[in-house]
């Protein structure tokens, strides 16, 4: 009986050795194939399989896109004469900038509610449609985000939703 339970323990003893040995090899595999992609490739891989990457530096890059786009206004502003200047200063100056907090469990709905009520937009179930036929409800993000009534509705859900892919840079 003891060489039966000697022969027994031999073979898991064996069977996981292999098991171990086989383990061990095909993940040093797998490890190495995945530190050959570079991070854009990673990301890219990423994406093409559903999953958004979110970028911390986001809200910074859009702030100075605003910037950019603010100083360029600026520039051709003053190609033109005084007066023109003056009218289009003082036009870009009555688009006032309002700060919505969006907070943790509100739905597409009710941002479109708070929105309306703020008068960002006019039609608050055209927004929540437009957010559930681009499937982006569920990527709305909670915090604060400055909009205005001039913004369409395009451009309000890519704030929201800081839907920005890396390659528009």
């Amino acid at each position: 009986m003891k060489q039966i339970i000697r022969a027994f323990a031999l073979g898991l003893l064996t069977a996981s050795v292999i098991i171990g040995s086989f383990y061990y090899i095909s993940t040093s595999k797998t490890q190495s194939e995945s530190s050959k992609l570079s991070l854009d490739e990673q990301i890219h891989q990423v994406e093409e399989e559903g999953y958004y990457v979110y970028q911390e530096d986001m809200e910074t890059r859009i702030s100075d896109m605003e910037a950019t786009i603010t100083e360029l206004e600026q520039s051709s502003s003053e190609d033109d004469n005084q007066e023109t200047s003056e009218q289009d200063h003082e036009e870009t100056n009555t688009v006032a900038l309002q700060t919505i907090e969006i907070e943790t469990g509100m739905t597409g709905p009710e941002v479109a509610e708070i929105l309306h009520e703020n008068q960002i937009i006019d039609d608050p179930e055209s927004f929540s449609d437009y957010l559930v036929e681009e499937n982006l409800a569920r990527f709305i993000q909670i915090g604060e985000f400055q909009v205005h009534e001039e913004m369409t509705i395009e451009e309000i859900a890519s704030i929201l939703t800081t839907e920005q892919t890396t390659e528009d840079e």
